[in-house]
């Protein structure tokens, strides 16, 4: 009786954890969605941005951190892939590269400190929205170079 009485109590103690923590052990995970593979093309005034590092930034809450931001970097044509990104609306960071367009539509050395860098306004309070979905998976990026 005595051992059945133990193996009772430590059933009880079990239960009693379980439903304190959950079947998962602890906080439980957002329900995201099915993640996708995107892909785009940046462009400058219609001139591909190569070898550039794009941050997309979840936008609103309830992401982890490991699934609120992405990052990227373009090819030498200015195309980009990021492979299994939840559907959301993200900003678009557009954070450095190493080469820019100069006025004459040639590439020049990027001087990220320059006050005429043409991504300037694409940096930090990014304009640029996308979003995201199982069935919106290419989004080309068309920047001007215009301070507006």
């Amino acid at each position: 009786m005595k051992q059945q009485a133990l193996s009772l109590s430590h059933l009880l103690c079990l239960f009693s954890v379980a439903a304190l923590f959950g079947c998962t052990g602890g906080a439980e995970t957002p329900d995201l969605g099915e993640p996708v593979d995107i892909s785009g093309k940046v462009t400058l005034d219609g001139e591909p941005v190569g070898n550039t590092e794009l941050e997309f930034y979840r936008s609103g809450g309830g992401a982890t951190p490991e699934t609120s931001r992405f990052v990227t970097t373009t090819g030498d044509d200015g195309t980009y892939t990021i492979d299994d990104i939840y559907p959301a609306t993200y900003t678009v960071s557009v954070m450095g590269s190493e080469a820019q367009i100069d006025d004459s539509g040639a590439l020049a050395a990027a001087d990220p400190t320059a006050s005429d860098d043409p991504l300037a306004k694409y940096r930090m309070d990014s304009p640029l929205s996308v979003e995201v979905t199982s069935s919106s998976t290419t989004h080309d990026l068309e920047l001007t170079s215009d301070p507006q």
